[in-house]
Order: structure tokens, then C-alpha cells, then sequence
């Protein structure tokens, strides 16, 4: 054998590291990456709250607008020609039923419910009671 017989493959001049580099897979993130993380996690945290407080929040006798003039309270009995409600001041008021008084939601008095929220619209007695003209549940 001799040395004609041997064919010589020509140097490859390939970096290892260069190769490497360029097979690399690329980040996924930069520097926004956290703020944007930052900004879909408060979103989702104020969606899911407001969805909470659709499905769960109830008004509460407090956030019921009262006319000016009336009382606001939570019923705590109902009769037949009275009604006993504790205003959101906490004090407890005796509001007489005339067969003239106007019934808003409901349109029977005997619909309302011990718990429920109601605002009653009439003159208040010397001795605290009110004559209502005006009583409404919500």
C-alpha cells in the first residue's frame, strides 16, 4: 500500500460552540415578560372578583337609596295593619298600614318577608310610630 492510495478529506474549520449556538432553542421571554404576567394576573383577579360579586353580592339595606323623607330599615315583623322594621341606624319603628297606603314591590303586604329590606315614605307620630303613605320592599 502506499500513500496514493489513501485519499485525505480536506479540515472542516466548524466552531463546536458556534454550531451549538445556532442549534439553541430561542428564549420565550424578555423584559416585558414579567409585566405582562403582572398585567394578566390583575385582570383575571378583577374579572373573577366582579363575577363573585355578580353571583354572591346583595344590596345591602344601606346602599338603598332613600327618598328624602322616608325611612329605610330591615322588616322585622309584618301584621296585618302594621309593620315593625329596624332602620339602619339600628332603632326600631312601628309603621301603621292605612287601607290608603300605596304598596310598591310588592303589591300585597302580605308578600313582604321578615329580613327583606324596605323603605316606607309618611308622617312619623310624636311617639315615633309612621303613618305610611308609601311602602316599598326590595
Amino acid at each position: 500500500m502506499t500513500d496514493t492510495d489513501t485519499e485525505v478529506i480536506p479540515a472542516v474549520d466548524d466552531d463546536l460552540s458556534t454550531a451549538l449556538a445556532a442549534a439553541a432553542p430561542r428564549r420565550w421571554s424578555n423584559r416585558a415578560t414579567p409585566l405582562l404576567l403582572g398585567l394578566a394576573l390583575l385582570a383575571g383577579g378583577f374579572l373573577g372578583g366582579v363575577t363573585v360579586q355578580k353571583q354572591f353580592g346583595g344590596t345591602r339595606t344601606s346602599d338603598v337609596p332613600v327618598p328624602p323623607g322616608a325611612t329605610a330599615g330591615t322588616l322585622q315583623t309584618v301584621g296585618t295593619d302594621s309593620l315593625t322594621i329596624r332602620t339602619t341606624t339600628g332603632r326600631t319603628v312601628v309603621v301603621k298600614i292605612a287601607p290608603d297606603t300605596r304598596l310598591q314591590r310588592p303589591a300585597v303586604l302580605t308578600d313582604l318577608r321578615t329580613g327583606q329590606p324596605v323603605t316606607v315614605q309618611g308622617s312619623t307620630a310624636t311617639d315615633g310610630t309612621i303613618a305610611a303613605t308609601v311602602v316599598s320592599g326590595s
